[in-house]
């Protein structure tokens, strides 16, 4: 099976779910009436816009989450999609704040590179408390889906391995200066 960024970033869509590992968390349409939020799955609509709600398991003692969580489409095109984290109605806030990006790459030779990317901060005072460790379950839950993804390719039929997988953690008190300047009130 030889699949090009794009068929690549269709499949991933498609089976997102089925790629994590539910102990960790699990991603549903935030309100399953409404079709922006089911377009999240189906690789053939747009799912900018859509809302995805994302049940966090409390039963992990050491992981020191509070809640569950929520996140929009809010960039998708053939190569990628990213999520922001939302607040709402059902969730409130987010364990985090930020962004996510998966997305495909074609490379020599036929090769594909799939990518996961984010960039986040712990949430209100209770993830400040928190600290590394509200991180922990979103590293295990973003390898899980690299090795969910893994899995599937070779199921059917493709090469598939995890690359190298790099984390790295800055304070925002060592970034704030360089890359938080307003233009204007914040509301």
């Amino acid at each position: 099976m030889r699949l090009n960024a794009a068929d690549l970033l269709r499949v991933e869509r498609a089976n997102f779910p089925s790629l994590l590992d539910p102990a960790i968390s699990s991603f549903e349409p935030y309100d399953k009436t409404r079709t922006s939020d089911l377009n999240f799955l189906d690789p053939q609509a747009d799912p900018l816009l859509a809302a995805v709600h994302i049940n966090i398991p409390l039963h992990q003692p050491d992981w020191h989450i509070y809640d569950d969580g929520a996140v929009g489409v809010v960039l998708a095109d053939d190569h990628r999609f990213r999520v922001a984290t939302i607040w709402t109605a059902r969730d409130h806030g987010h364990p985090v704040s930020g962004f996510r990006e998966w997305g495909a790459t074609d490379g020599a030779a036929g090769a594909v590179t799939m990518y996961c990317r984010g960039v986040d901060q712990a949430t209100g005072l209770l993830g400040a408390l928190a600290g590394e460790r509200v991180f922990k379950p979103a590293d295990l839950l973003w390898k899980s889906w690299q090795h969910g993804l893994v899995r599937l390719l070779k199921e059917r039929g493709a090469q598939a391995s995890v690359g190298e997988v790099t984390s790295v953690r800055y304070r925002w008190s060592s970034l704030k200066d360089t890359y938080y300047q307003p233009t204007g009130k914040w509301i």
